[in-house]
């Protein structure tokens, strides 16, 4: 902090200096009628701004801002735009909270309160910010010990082979044939289909190569980024089916799909809901279907998972206990037999 002087109106100026968030030089100006009245108001700044500055003295909301200010060049866009979102929507009163007032029992009262209503896995994602958050401020809560709400099995539904080629067949007529046919004999995710380029698909050699996708931004814009993760990043072989439904080739670097996502999604919906299959099968299930037939074959895990993408088995778990639903139900009658002719 500068000495004040005085001006010619015969008032006193004082410069308060200090470095911005960005770290850049500022200084701010206090003029007073007298110098140590000046100085005073100088100094006063500094040590008000000082004591803001500090993470327990700052509200959650802003820790959390500024938090995600500085990721937004290294998080996803697409985990981004949720992380925003939560920012946004949840916690309301936990984000108005100086950090210093928060403690494990306050912010489990929080949890428990933002849990009413919503899904475990929206409250896992909303915490998990938070960890993220408290980690980077050293805010001392033991969140590895915060009760979260169990995790609902879900009940997935997967599409039989013959509704599978139902399925082809209406997309041949609405013209989204292709993409229908990567998802169920690739198992590949929307978001890397839409975001596939010419210069991915090497016909000589019957090959496809998955390094990318695209998803939204917080400005709700399609934008192509890397794949969901390292294991996302693959090169497949294209079955004879794939090759031969490949459309007109354009230039390299021109997408394949020159429709978004969602208006895509519209269209498969409307197909599914007009096919009027058992289920209302997202086009997710088509991915989940590939997974069923690579089990069913007694294909390994782990070639499994490189074709699929995915860095753990746990989505297989889950497709393998629906998939031999109906050879345990034969499993089950063997033994009513055995137990029954065995005259127990």
């Amino acid at each position: 902090m500068a000495k004040a002087t005085k001006l010619k109106s015969g008032n006193w100026r004082c410069k308060a200096n200090y470095k911005d968030e960005k770290g850049n030089h500022v200084n701010k100006s206090f003029t007073a009628e007298t110098k140590k009245e000046a100085e005073y108001m100088a100094a006063q700044f500094l040590v008000e701004r000082k004591h803001k500055q500090k993470p327990i003295n700052r509200t959650i909301g802003e820790l959390t801002t500024e938090y995600l200010d500085s990721r937004s060049n290294l998080l996803s866009p697409s985990t981004l735009r949720s992380y925003r979102a939560y920012r946004r929507t949840a916690f309301p009163v936990l984000m108005a909270t100086r950090a210093g007032m928060v403690d494990k029992k306050t912010y489990q009262a929080h949890i428990n309160e933002y849990a009413e209503g919503r899904s475990p896995k929206t409250v896992m994602e909303a915490h998990r910010l938070m960890c993220r958050v408290f980690q980077e401020n050293k805010i001392d809560i033991d969140t590895k010990t915060i009760i979260l709400p169990p995790k609902v099995k879900t009940d997935i539904s997967i599409p039989t082979t013959d509704e599978v080629k139902q399925i082809l067949e209406a997309s041949k007529v609405k013209g989204i044939y292709f993409p229908v046919l990567l998802a169920a004999l690739l198992g590949l995710r929307r978001s890397e289909i839409f975001a596939l380029t010419w210069e991915d698909i090497d016909t000589e050699n019957n090959r496809i190569r998955i390094n990318k996708a695209i998803v939204k931004n917080t400005d709700c814009r399609y934008v192509v980024k890397s794949t969901k993760t390292q294991s996302s990043t693959r090169s497949l072989y294209m079955p004879p089916q794939i090759v031969e439904a490949l459309p007109e080739r354009k230039a390299d670097n021109e997408r394949i799909f020159d429709v978004f996502p969602d208006a895509f999604s519209n269209r498969f919906r409307k197909m599914i809901n007009a096919l009027k299959l058992k289920h209302n099968y997202n086009f997710h299930a088509l991915r989940h279907y590939c997974a069923s037939a690579m089990l069913k074959n007694n294909i390994p895990n782990k070639y499994a998972m490189e074709r699929l993408g995915h860095s753990t088995d746990n989505m297989l778990k889950q497709v393998y206990q629906h998939t031999f639903a109906d050879t345990h139900r034969e499993f089950d009658k063997v033994m009513d037999d055995y137990f029954t002719n065995s005259g127990i």
